[in-house]
């Protein structure tokens, strides 16, 4: 997953500091993801190679555990409108809302536009400000959903 999801956002220029191109958690997302209330989906094909992921956790630096974050949620640029996106978004809400959280939030770029029209649709709005303290402070847009 570390290489689509680098891989994706290279391609749109979202490299480097405050984004998550640079997350110490892309070298072990298992490990990342191994919290209570917190799990990593991936979509994989038939050679058992990833096609893209999503995941849902804690938010850092907010102490608020009725709220988790929307995490690292790409696919690869090879499959996209094919419904992947959308596949993995409805699953990782319904699994935040089965773990227990009200809410979920996420940070995106204006970049990512197909992506924020998904959110969009989906009930997400903007927030005017970031929620905790992800590293992601280059991120332009952050949104919340109620569950």
């Amino acid at each position: 997953m570390k290489q689509i999801i680098q891989d994706t956002m290279r391609h749109f220029n979202i490299t480097g500091e405050g984004f998550s191109f640079v997350d110490p958690e892309l070298e072990d997302l298992f490990q990342t993801y191994s919290k209570p209330r917190s799990d990593y989906w991936v979509y994989v094909n038939t050679e058992n190679k990833p096609m893209g992921g999503a995941g849902v956790g804690s938010v850092k630096g907010l102490e608020d555990d009725n709220i988790c974050e929307l995490q690292k949620m790409y696919v690869d640029r090879r499959f996209h409108g094919q419904g992947m996106g959308v596949a993995l978004l409805e699953h990782c809400l319904s699994m935040a809302k089965s773990y227990g959280y009200k809410h979920i939030y996420l940070e995106t770029v204006a970049q990512l536009s197909r992506a924020n029209q998904l959110y969009k649709k989906y009930g997400f709005r903007q927030l005017s400000q970031a929620l905790g303290h992800t590293g992601h402070h280059k991120c332009d847009i952050r949104m919340l959903k109620d569950l």
